[in-house]
């Protein structure tokens, strides 16, 4: 008997656990609000990146629809502007396999359209909480694959998985046209990083092409905070808010405004002004029909500074596909939910967390005084450079060597001792 799963949210994560099971054979629904037709014009995301794994993932499903089309990122070029620092220090690193950032209108609708050909049903509803509350009477399984509104709220904070959950961010961003390429080549990404706030430039597969998403964060209040831009109603003005970066780049970071100077946006739809808050939160909400479980974006989000948005959602998804099917005809009891989160959570979530709390950080009064060693020894010895920046692939390496600082410091001693005398783990 084919066993009935309803996925609410049709993201990264939801798509993918749904193109899982149904390639499984399960009987798959997918509830979400905008049909793909209407993904394709509504406004861009966060801009994420498929890393490595991730990107692993998309294609064992046959979902690597962007190989041959997406710009592809071999690294990081980071520049630092480290307080009390005479200018900016430069680190630069590469990955140990290509990453690509796909536009989310472009790759949802896509995914979702792929899905119904394969014949799992589609929803095109909003979902209210007195909704949610039905389906575990209608289906065997409910996850629960979108954060926001009434449904993230189900879901409430936990303390001891918290991370970083007590700050917001607010992210100005723009799909655009004209930037010049990174100091490290046309296939990196840049990120400026300061106490001010943080940039991320990088490229990008739009509707239209290769273009470039240019992206602001800082916390509310911040020299680099956008919200300005936001209108009460409506979408915001991309020459507007393209505007205000090129010019606030060129207030604090003069050495990138050249690069960003000849900016113009995509379209009319390229920008996007919101506000975040990183969270972990309980997997599991009790409604008065059943239990629902909270899958990715639902329970953990992680700062975006940190880049491990569908990094986590390919994971948990690609956890809880497995425990599904392993799980055979037995019932999805509250504990078995649990535990499928604990196992994302273990497998490899935990540390895109703590690298998300790490990042946030790094500039605070508290900070660990060997992080500036481990940025100081990236900037001239490669070696630490490609590991620092490739822990982005995979950040489970970071705590072998990273977070403490007698390991870090031991890490760096090896890289710098000569071969025979030791090898750096």
């Amino acid at each position: 008997m084919s066993r009935r799963i309803l996925i609410v949210g049709a993201g990264q994560s939801g798509l993918h656990l749904a193109h899982g099971l149904q390639g499984a054979g399960y009987d798959v629904t997918v509830m979400t609000a905008q049909k793909p037709e209407e993904i394709r014009t509504s406004l861009p995301s966060v801009t994420q990146f498929s890393l490595p794994l991730a990107r692993e993932v998309e294609q064992r499903l046959g979902l690597d629809f962007y190989a041959d089309l997406a710009p592809r990122i071999h690294g990081v070029h980071l520049e630092l502007y480290p307080p009390g620092y005479p200018g900016s220090m430069t680190v630069s690193g590469a990955f140990a396999s290509e990453a690509i950032a796909v536009d989310r209108r472009l790759k949802q609708a896509d995914w979702l359209e792929y899905l119904q050909d394969r014949g799992a049903k589609a929803i095109f509803a909003g979902c209210t909480v007195s909704d949610l509350a039905y389906f575990p009477s209608m289906f065997d399984l409910v996850v629960v694959a979108t954060g926001g509104g009434m449904l993230g709220e189900l879901f409430p904070d936990t303390d001891e998985l918290r991370g970083v959950g007590g700050h917001r961010r607010v992210i100005t961003q723009v799909l655009c046209e004209g930037i010049e390429p990174s100091p490290s080549g046309a296939d990196y990404a840049e990120v400026i990083s300061s106490p001010l706030g943080r940039i991320l430039i990088a490229p990008i597969l739009s509707p239209y092409g290769p273009a470039h998403s240019v992206c602001v964060m800082d916390a509310p209040g911040g020299s680099l905070d956008g919200s300005h831009l936001r209108p009460q109603r409506g979408h915001p003005d991309p020459e507007a808010v393209t505007s205000w970066i090129v010019s606030a780049l060129g207030e604090h970071f003069p050495e990138v405004y050249p690069r960003v100077a000849g900016a113009s946006p995509i379209d009319a739809h390229a920008a996007l002004v919101t506000t975040v808050r990183p969270h972990v939160r309980k997997p599991v909400a009790a409604l008065a029909g059943g239990h629902v479980l909270g899958l990715a974006d639902a329970v953990v989000h992680t700062d975006p500074l940190a880049g491990q948005g569908w990094a986590v959602s390919s994971l948990s998804a690609s956890v809880y596909l497995t425990r599904i099917l392993d799980h055979g005809d037995a019932p999805f009891t509250p504990e078995w939910m649990e535990e499928t989160f604990t196992a994302a959570w273990q497998s490899g979530v935990s540390a895109a967390d703590r690298l998300s709390s790490a990042l946030h950080s790094m500039w605070e009064p508290g900070a660990p005084p060997h992080l500036a060693e481990v940025l100081a020894a990236a900037a001239t010895i490669p070696t630490v450079a490609d590991r620092f920046i490739g822990g982005l692939a995979d950040p489970a390496d970071y705590e072998k060597w990273l977070y403490e600082p007698e390991t870090a410091r031991a890490y760096i001693a090896a890289v710098t001792r000569p071969h025979s005398d030791a090898t750096p783990t």
